[in-house]
């Protein structure tokens, strides 16, 4: 009897639940990354984004589940377009309200610098910045102790600033693949374009055939309709672990298994890993 109890009671603190609300979440903050532009500064001569396609704040209130850490409250979080020419991305970061990050590092350049140099003393400055942790507004928020506040917490850390990526920083695009039904669109988009590069000929200057532009594993993509786990969630009093499958545009499709801690400092780990399918392009970028 003893026995059949402890066993209920381990079940109870260590259960495995499939995901669906939290999914519509997921899906709604990719769709609203898929829809932010970047444009080009007319004052900077670099891109930025778009600003009618993104708004800070209405990016955070896409993750209800997260919120400022206690000490924080007053602060607020923005976000920066660092374009450094071979590459581009977004950087969420947390600040005071009348702090101006451009500003700041402007009071700190050399009044002799020439337009140049000061150019190049920002770019390194705000490198600095934004490799700093402390900055990063990831370090600033706390979960709530929900299911909900994991995977929240987990996808806005790996995943929240991937979006509006300029050229070699698009080689850490991804996304999370949530439901069956995107795997079947998946499965089909794939399939098709590995078709087309296969059956379209193309010959170089002297004639020779050119390899394929895209190549997959067609028999691993279909085998992605079998799975019976799409994306679960299971966690006990210390941890939430969420494993997923996760699309690389460059690289693949992974399965991956993180864990986080419930408390402070909300320690993520990846826990397992898995290459489920291969691309390769034929081509880089």
């Amino acid at each position: 009897m003893e026995a059949k109890t402890l066993l209920i009671v381990t079940l109870l603190l260590f259960q495995v639940k499939p995901i669906f609300s939290q999914c519509e979440t997921i899906e709604k903050i990719q769709e609203y990354k898929n829809g932010i532009k970047i444009t080009r500064s007319n004052t900077t001569n670099k891109n930025r984004i778009d600003t009618s396609t993104f708004n800070i704040n209405a990016y955070m209130k896409l993750y209800p589940a997260l919120k400022k850490e206690p000490a924080e409250k007053r602060k607020v979080f923005d976000c920066y377009y660092f374009d450094n020419f071979f590459d581009g991305k977004p950087h969420i970061y947390i600040r005071n309200k009348n702090f101006n990050l451009i500003k700041h590092i402007n009071k700190k350049a050399d009044k002799k610098l020439k337009a140049d140099e000061r150019n190049d003393f920002i770019q390194r400055n705000l490198f600095y910045f934004f490799n700093d942790s402390c900055n990063k507004a990831d370090r600033h928020i706390v979960p709530d102790d929900t299911e909900e506040g994991y995977i929240q917490y987990l996808y806005f850390c790996e995943f929240g600033e991937l979006f509006a990526l300029k050229w070699h920083a698009s080689y850490k695009e991804k996304e999370v693949i949530c439901t069956k039904e995107k795997i079947a669109e998946i499965v089909k988009k794939y399939t098709e374009e590995y078709r087309y590069a296969r059956t379209t000929v193309e010959l170089d200057e002297n004639g020779e055939t050119i390899d394929p532009i895209f190549e997959c594993d067609t028999v691993a993509l279909q085998n992605l309709l079998q799975m019976e786990s799409v994306f679960f969630i299971q966690s006990d009093n210390d941890s939430f672990i969420i494993k997923w499958l996760e699309i690389e545009k460059w690289w693949g499709i992974f399965e991956r298994t993180y864990q986080i801690m419930r408390k402070s400092p909300y320690r993520i780990e990846l826990m397992n890993e898995k290459h489920l399918v291969n691309f390769e392009y034929n081509f880089i970028l």
